[in-house]
């Protein structure tokens, strides 16, 4: 049996790293924070954010993660799970 399985890096969408967030002004910030997936920044339901501010220092911090990426052929379905040791996220 032969399973065609579908191009996984279609699902994973690495952004380019922001290195100081405090340069950055109001209108480079909005669509940031729309194109996240939170819902604080979302014009068409009356939400939007009108100012922000970066509370220094600002730190950047790496810490080694496992992403599993897992499709289920059977029932079509993708699942992503994050983890830190044996913790996941």
């Amino acid at each position: 049996m032969t399973v065609n399985l579908p191009d996984l890096a279609t699902f994973v969408i690495i952004e380019n790293k922001i290195n100081n967030i405090s340069s950055l002004n109001l209108e480079k910030i909005q669509p940031i924070i729309q194109n996240s997936g939170f819902a604080f920044h979302v014009p068409a339901d009356g939400k939007i954010v009108t100012a922000f501010k970066a509370i220094p220092p600002t730190q950047t911090f790496w810490k080694t993660i496992s992403v599993f990426v897992m499709f289920n052929a059977l029932e079509e379905r993708l699942s992503i799970q994050i983890r830190n040791g044996k913790k996941i996220l």
